[in-house]
């Protein structure tokens, strides 16, 4: 069976579904969510692989304030140009 797992997967007729991937059709088990094979019953996986890296929202937010700052300023611009081209054809 492993074998024909092996063939269909590299074939590209295995399409694994949710939770069915190729390991669990291999060992006909289904794996348990936040635990990680072969460590032990209590080793999860914040534990085992460490922390996810924690992004600041600081950053994130001094970005969208330039991001917005620069916006508004190319807008003021098309604005001004507008308005001398209004003026020029008065």
């Amino acid at each position: 069976m492993h074998d024909s797992l092996v063939e269909e997967s590299s074939q590209g007729n295995f399409v694994p579904e949710g939770r069915c991937d190729i390991l669990v059709e291999a060992i006909e088990r289904l794996e348990y969510y936040g635990r990680v094979r072969a460590t032990g019953k209590r080793v999860g996986i914040k534990l085992y692989f460490g922390a996810a890296p924690r992004h600041s929202s600081f950053s994130l937010t001094k970005t969208n304030i330039e991001m917005t700052s620069e916006i508004c300023q190319e807008l003021m611009e098309d604005m001004r140009k507008e308005a001398n081209r209004m003026q020029l054809e008065l």
